[in-house]
């Protein structure tokens, strides 16, 4: 029936999306029609395309009066109702018609971009899966399923169909990008960074494939090349504040801070509400030794994003290297309230205590640090330092031990301990660990003199 594939074709673009209207005239299942229905069909496909969409509905209801079990006059109403705006019905129209002819393939695609458009992931799934199953070659199908599940979280499922369109349509540069962004989250940015380099081959001029492949050969560690794209990037498309932030951070990771500094700046000109910006802005201003600009940009962070753990733990950072005691503080207490159990901010709020002679507050925050992390070598040299100030020596000294011995070329650990035991007369226990700080340490003057003093001492000593 050469007229009725025409007219399907014709009526595909109307309401349906272009996936689905790509495969117009590509229906395995004709069902037979009555000649009433047929001029009720012609009539409200007329209406459709002319806007008239309750009319064209009515004709299509009418139509199914006199052959209720056409598939294809229900997949016409459904496509005149999801025009309409109401999914439900369109929904139960693509439903009927597929239990009708399950071999028609463009409801099973209208069905299931409806169903991934009110985000029902699972049926979605479903319909494309039917889809595949009566057209095992078409790419697109393929590539809009491994979106589907990568959506739902099934990484590795989608990796096999994104796989299995790039096989069918090598060309097909969309598959390749998706399929780039699914061995990228697997963890495999070597693989990603192949198909990001091979659809920026097939697509030069297309600046997002770029930035994917720049973002991939930054996760694999190849920095210079990650710059590289990201500038080609930004050669295609100067105004894209994301790409211009990847660019960024790129360069803090690489140790340019000055021009990191200069692209974050540019970046939030673009975007001023992007938090991770004015983060990382902060981080390139604070390593310049611009601490008056890299707090400014951290208030601006946690304005944006009050509920950043990282952000208020580098705030507080640079509150305590300005002795800002106070402030640094309530920064690491905001921290603490969102993550309980980060015992890296513990430690540092401990330390905070500690620079303001709050013996009692730091060690209990030290402790807090070392019962969520049993070997933090910070926290128990820290630990031994408080209580070492409190002179709880016999406290200290297991503290200090237990760090030395987690990180045995530790100057200040082992300076620390040697100071510790002599404080509790075992010199010679005490001479070893001082020496070996003086060892790692050979410019630290402190270290050397507490050496050379009880070493001179011992020497005396012997005599």
């Amino acid at each position: 029936m050469p007229g009725a594939r025409s007219n399907l074709g014709v009526a595909l673009m109307v309401g349906a999306t272009l996936g689905v209207a790509l495969r117009a005239g590509q229906q395995t299942v004709d069902a037979p029609v009555l000649a009433p229905s047929r001029s009720l069909e012609d009539h409200g496909i007329k209406l459709q395309i002319a806007g008239h969409l309750d009319e064209a509905i009515a004709e299509f209801h009418a139509a199914l009066q006199n052959d209720p079990e056409n598939a294809r006059l229900h997949f016409r109403l459904a496509s005149a109702l999801r025009a309409q705006g109401n999914a439900r019905a369109a929904i139960a129209e693509y439903r009927r018609a597929v239990s009708i002819a399950p071999g028609l393939v463009e409801a099973h695609l209208a069905l299931g971009d409806l169903l991934l458009q009110t985000h029902d992931l699972a049926g979605a799934e479903a319909e494309y899966r039917e889809a595949v199953r009566f057209k095992p070659r078409d790419a697109p199908t393929h590539d809009t399923l491994g979106r589907i599940l990568k959506d739902e979280g099934k990484i590795e499922e989608a990796i096999a169909e994104y796989q299995e369109a790039v096989r069918l349509a090598p060309g097909l540069t969309t598959a390749r990008n998706n399929l780039g962004i699914a061995l990228e989250a697997s963890g495999n940015p070597e693989g990603a960074a192949a198909q990001f380099r091979e659809a920026a081959r097939l697509t030069p001029d297309d600046a997002v494939l770029h930035a994917n492949l720049g973002m991939a050969l930054r996760q694999k560690g190849d920095l210079d090349g990650a710059i590289r794209e990201f500038h080609e990037a930004l050669r295609q498309q100067p105004d894209s504040a994301s790409i211009r932030y990847q660019l960024g951070s790129t360069l803090i990771d690489q140790g340019a801070m000055r021009e990191a500094a200069v692209e974050l700046r540019r970046a939030l000109r673009l975007d001023p509400h992007n938090a991770m910006a004015h983060e990382d802005r902060a981080i390139a201003l604070y390593a310049l030794g611009d601490d008056y600009h890299a707090l400014a940009e951290l208030r601006a962070a946690t304005r944006l994003n009050p509920s950043s753990v990282e952000t208020h733990k580098l705030l507080g950072k640079v509150l305590r290297g300005q002795f800002n005691w106070e402030d640094a503080s309530l920064e690491y207490q905001e921290a603490i309230r969102l993550k309980p159990d980060d015992a890296e901010t513990h430690d540092s709020l401990g330390r905070t205590y500690l620079e303001t002679g709050q013996l009692p507050k730091a060690i209990a925050e030290f402790r807090v640090a070392l019962r969520l992390m049993p070997n933090f070598t910070d926290a128990h040299y820290d630990l031994g330092l408080a209580l070492y100030r409190k002179h709880d020596f016999d406290g200290a000294i297991p503290e200090l031990k237990q760090a030395v011995l987690l990180q045995p070329d530790f100057p200040t650990g082992q300076h620390a301990l040697g100071l510790a035991l002599e404080q509790e007369g075992l010199d010679h226990d005490a001479i070893q660990h001082l020496r070996r700080a003086a060892e790692l340490a050979p410019t630290d003057k402190g270290i050397q003199n507490d050496y050379k003093t009880l070493a001179k001492r011992l020497a005396k000593q012997a005599k």
